[in-house]
């Protein structure tokens, strides 16, 4: 089994959008030794539901800010 990691993240932003919510999370990273930032959507669902996941790594000039 491969390594295990804990990360904290907080919320910085969360804005109403397409029957769900886009969000923007800041955290610690180790690795790197500073605050990192990611965005993710969550479509409206029922408490416990379980959602699929589509992950984005974006570029240099690709911007967190939603407005």
């Amino acid at each position: 089994m491969g390594a295990r990691f804990q990360m904290v993240a907080e919320v910085v932003s969360s804005v109403r959008c397409f029957q769900g919510f886009q969000n923007v999370y800041k955290h610690h990273s180790d690795v790197l030794n500073c605050e990192m930032k990611f965005g993710a959507y969550v479509p409206d669902h029922k408490e416990g539901e379980r959602l699929p996941g589509l992950f984005y790594l974006s570029g240099e000039f690709i911007s967190l800010k939603f407005e």
